[in-house]
Order: C-alpha cells, then sequence, then structure tokens
C-alpha cells in the first residue's frame, strides 16, 4: 500500500494547478503541498469565500433528461431488446429522476459545505457524506458484479469496429470525432432518423447514449470514442457494477468544481456532472427540514423514484434560506440511516452498506476518487467517531501508487482509522468551524479571515464617551474601568452566533405569522398600519448585520 503521509512527488505551480497523472484536466492542491491534515485547506479559493462575498456564482448540471425521449425513437423490435436488458430497471428509475425541476439556487447554496479534502460536507453537526450506500439505495446501481474497463488509452476504434457495433453511419465517423469525443446529440440523431435499422445497434446506440449522458455523463456534452465497446451486448449490462464508475463521476466532479482558480475573474461557474439531481434528493432523505412538504410517494427501492412521479416539486428555499437552515439545523432531526430497510431485503445495498464502512479508492471515467468510510461512521454503523487524517492525495492524485489501484475494491476498514476516546464535538470545534456569511477579504496568512479594526465605548464615572481603539497587533491592553470584563475570542464569537440566530428565527417567525393569508391585513405585531405592507410571495428578507458579527481577538463585554 502506498505511503499517504507523504506529500505528492513531482513539480506543481505556486498558485497551485497540476496535472492529473491518469486525466487530461488540471486538479487543484491549492498554493502549497497539501499534508492531508488542514481540513479547510486554501479557504481563499474554496468556493464558499465567492459564496459569502457575494460574488456572482452559477451551477450549471450535466446529466440529460432526453433518454425517454431517444427510447421512443427506436424501433419496437429495439424497444424491446433494451427492455430485455437486465439494466432496464435502472434506466426506468432514471427516468423518474430526470422528470424533477432541479433547483440551481438551492445547488449553488448547498455545495459551499462540500470540502474536496475530505470529500464530505462539512456541516455544524459534522461531517456527512454521499456514501455508496446512499448511491444503491437512490439509482438501483450496484456495487457488486463484473468491473467495468473503461478505455481511456490505447488505440482508438477503428470503421470496421464502430461499424459492427453502431452501424455504417457512425463507424464512419470515428475518425472524425477523436480529438473531442462522440457527441451525443449525434446518437440521438441517429435513432431519431432511422439511419440505422438492426434492432441490436439501436439497442446499443441507446445504452450508449443513456449511460454517457446519465451516470457517466461529465462535464462536456461529449465522450471517449473508446468506450463504445462497453455496449457490445446489452442483456447482460446489469451484471456489472456500474455504482463504482456511477459514484466516482459524481463525487470526483463536486469535488473538482469547489475551487476557483483565478480570483480575479468576474463570474464562476459550479459545474457539476453524474446526474447532480441526485445530490439534491440525498439532501431531503437525510435533511428532512429540506425537502419539499409536498411530492414524495413512500419510501420504495430504489428511492430517487418516490420523488419522481411528480414533474415538477414544490418551490425549494433560496440560497440564503438554505444557508440559514443548515447552519441553524438541528442534529436531532438528521436522519443518519434511511435505508434500514432495504438492508434486510436487497443484495446490493448490504454489499454497498459494507464496502461504506471502508476507506476505498474508486477509479473513475476520469481519476480515482478516495471514499472515507472513516469520517461518516454516524452514516454506518451510528457512532460518532474521530477520525484521523484523510491521505494527503486527497488533491491530487499524483502520489497514489499502484498498489491502491490493483486493492482499490478491498480498502481499509474504517474502524481501523479512528482515534479511539477522541471527544468528537471537540474535533467539530476545532477542525470544521467556518465563517459567518458576512464576513469579507478571505486572508490566508490569517488562516481564515481579515479581523476588522474595532472600536469599544464606553462611558466614563464623569457621563462621557471614552472610545478605545484596537492596536495593530488586535489585543485591546488599555486598563479597563470597573464593571468591564475580557472574555476569549471563542465565548465572544459563539455569544454574538446566538444572537444572530435568535434574530434570524424571529425574522423567519415575523414572516410567517404576516403570511397567514393573501387577504389578511394583520401581522404577528397586531392590525397594519396605513405605511405597512404585508409581504407577498417572492419577497426577500433583507437582515441587518452590525459590525459585532466579526470575529474579535478580544472581546470586552459589561456586567449585568
Amino acid at each position: 500500500m502506498a505511503d499517504e503521509s507523504s506529500p505528492p512527488p513531482g513539480g506543481h505551480e505556486e498558485r497551485g494547478m497540476t496535472r492529473q497523472s491518469t486525466g487530461a484536466g488540471p486538479l487543484w492542491v491549492g498554493p502549497k503541498l497539501y499534508d492531508g491534515r488542514d481540513l479547510q485547506h486554501d479557504l481563499e479559493h474554496h468556493v464558499t469565500s465567492r459564496l459569502h462575498a457575494r460574488r456572482e456564482t452559477t451551477v450549471r448540471g450535466y446529466g440529460a433528461a432526453a433518454s425517454e425521449t431517444v427510447f421512443s425513437f427506436l424501433s419496437s423490435d429495439a424497444q424491446a431488446l433494451v427492455r430485455a436488458s437486465s439494466l432496464f430497471p435502472v434506466v426506468e428509475t432514471f427516468w423518474e429522476i430526470l422528470r424533477l425541476n432541479i433547483s440551481l439556487s438551492f445547488m449553488r447554496s448547498f455545495m459551499r459545505w462540500w470540502w474536496d479534502t475530505t470529500n464530505t460536507f462539512h456541516f455544524p453537526w459534522g461531517e456527512m457524506t454521499i456514501t455508496p450506500e446512499d448511491y444503491t439505495a437512490l439509482t438501483g446501481l450496484t456495487f457488486i458484479g463484473n468491473p467495468v474497463h473503461l478505455r481511456s488509452d490505447g488505440p482508438s476504434p477503428t470503421v470496421a469496429e464502430g461499424t459492427r457495433l453502431l452501424g455504417s453511419w457512425m463507424g464512419s465517423r470515428l475518425p472524425l470525432y477523436q480529438p473531442r469525443g462522440i457527441p451525443f446529440a449525434d446518437l440521438m440523431w441517429a435513432l431519431e432518423h432511422g439511419v440505422e435499422e438492426s434492432p441490436s445497434r439501436q439497442a446499443r446506440l441507446f445504452y450508449l447514449h443513456f449511460m454517457t449522458s446519465t451516470f457517466l455523463s461529465g462535464p462536456t456534452d461529449t465522450f471517449d470514442s473508446r468506450w463504445i465497446g462497453i455496449v457490445e451486448d446489452v442483456s447482460t449490462l446489469g451484471d456489472y457494477r456500474w455504482g463504482d464508475l456511477g459514484y466516482a463521476t459524481l463525487v470526483g466532479q463536486m469535488s473538482l468544481t469547489v475551487r476557483d482558480s483565478d480570483l480575479s475573474r468576474r463570474h464562476f461557474v459550479i459545474t457539476l456532472a453524474g446526474v447532480p439531481r441526485l445530490i439534491e434528493l440525498w439532501a431531503f432523505e437525510h435533511l428532512p427540514w429540506l425537502a419539499p412538504r409536498k411530492g414524495q410517494r413512500p419510501l420504495e427501492y430504489p428511492a430517487g423514484r418516490r420523488w419522481g412521479w411528480k414533474k415538477k416539486l414544490p418551490v425549494r428555499p433560496p440560497p440564503d434560506t438554505v444557508w440559514d437552515l443548515i447552519r441553524d439545523g438541528n442534529p436531532e432531526h438528521v436522519i443518519w440511516t434511511p435505508w434500514l430497510s432495504f438492508r434486510g431485503t436487497h443484495a446490493s445495498v448490504r454489499d454497498s452498506y459494507a464496502l461504506s464502512q471502508m476507506r476505498v479508492l474508486f477509479v473513475g471515467r476520469r481519476d480515482p476518487v478516495w471514499y472515507l468510510g472513516e469520517r461518516v461512521r454516524m452514516q454506518t454503523v451510528g457512532a460518532f467517531s474521530v477520525p484521523r487524517p484523510p491521505p494527503a492525495t486527497m488533491l491530487s492524485t499524483c502520489s497514489i501508487g499502484e498498489s491502491w489501484r490493483v486493492h482499490s475494491r478491498t480498502g481499509v476498514p474504517a474502524v481501523e482509522l479512528v482515534i479511539e476516546g477522541a471527544n468528537y464535538y471537540q474535533f467539530i470545534q476545532d477542525s470544521l468551524r467556518l465563517p459567518e456569511p458576512g464576513a469579507e477579504c478571505p486572508d490566508p496568512s490569517l488562516g481564515g479571515w481579515v479581523l476588522p479594526d474595532a472600536r469599544i465605548s464606553y462611558t466614563g464615572e464623569s457621563g462621557s464617551e471614552i472610545v478605545e481603539t484596537f492596536p495593530e497587533d488586535r489585543v485591546f491592553h488599555a486598563p479597563l474601568p470597573e464593571g468591564v470584563q475580557t472574555v476569549p475570542a471563542r465565548t465572544a464569537n459563539a455569544m454574538v452566533g446566538v444572537i444572530n440566530r435568535l434574530k434570524s428565527a424571529l425574522v423567519r417567525a415575523r414572516s410567517v405569522l404576516s403570511c397567514r393569508s393573501p387577504h389578511s391585513t394583520r401581522t404577528g405585531a397586531g392590525r397594519a398600519g396605513p405605511t405597512t405592507r404585508v409581504p407577498r410571495a417572492g419577497d426577500t428578507v433583507v437582515r441587518e448585520r452590525g459590525h459585532d458579527t466579526r470575529p474579535y481577538d478580544i472581546a470586552v463585554l459589561t456586567r449585568g
């Protein structure tokens, strides 16, 4: 097994872009080598910095919803071959999942909690992630069966090979596709216009379009022409462990897209792939206060189908509200293990549950992706555990050795990678603490956020106002008058956080009380006055934030 504590070999640029060893795109390593211990490594370039600073950021998702339409283009014989495949139940599941209207604004706010240093969400109550068990329970894709080897290197398929598998029209065009890959649109066009009459070739074209545009979709509208061999026998497609590739595609792209390599750019796009709707469905199942109150069916396997029966779910919370709902969420309301009923009835879920209790390296469509089961043991065995540091190769695959590739599906049991007797609550406070929205100007030299210039005022004995200013080292050395007490910064910031949460709860309560009826003229405080407007749907609640919400090294409070 490769030593994961050593930094990756090879040169790297000062601002942190390097070349992957197995793929073509750049991978983020930060302004300095990642040692596997700083869980919020290089906060300056993380997407949460852009969102906290209110800089323009949007979400783009890949995972085509056209597969059901493509199926209608097939002949009746080809449709029969598609339905006879052992993978067709997964096709129907994704059809229902892809009918949903995804909320890109919800995803934009939700992704700020994701960290590529651990491939987990850093929530206030601890770490959570999309486990292999979650992925199987939502999609039906399994982690058992024959391994899939995508050809990412070696010679491209010949015209004769392409003609045999996909027909003469697609086969003759393979040399033209080699620079950038085969576009999904060409597969769809070939089926729509009936250029291939053979039912078996139509079935191959359909499954090739389905897999490469859904759970194997990347941040482009093309796929590698060397992959056409995976659909040679469509009847046995369900015998392969597509869960490995699908999971690595989804999670790997989540980690690749949360870093902004160019802080000067005005607009940043969070690019998600591998059906990003699954991230939203995962949030609905584990964090039920974020889910729509209507629209879901009773829990069944695969669980993704319980949300897909309606094409449009109710409106989800806006981005700022999502941040507040997660930050103020009650850990007691988190559903850590929603799939208990599946473990006893579905072998694929039992296998993925066992895999979720390991540290595993999944080899995806592009690069290896770490899953660290020791960090989310509450989701698997129902117990909090302080994990050991993640491998230093979380941000770069350059030092992942061949021994890890060979034993990638064997992994290491999570129980061997935890610190016995450590306090999990203290671990959260020390390692997962994020800045509040409204903080400004990230400064790597301070390891977080710039401390603002502070002025403390109080009333002197004669009744006049006395103003003291923090020195440059931000330590208040002036003698304090009677009745004034110094407290640690953590205590003061915690008190400020409680006050802000109470204000947030008050704003939400007033909003609910004032919107009881669209024709009501009464508010929670009494009858509306002549200048009081009743809030309507679509209004934005703006909260005023004072200067006291920023952290100080020393705070001064008055007794009484």
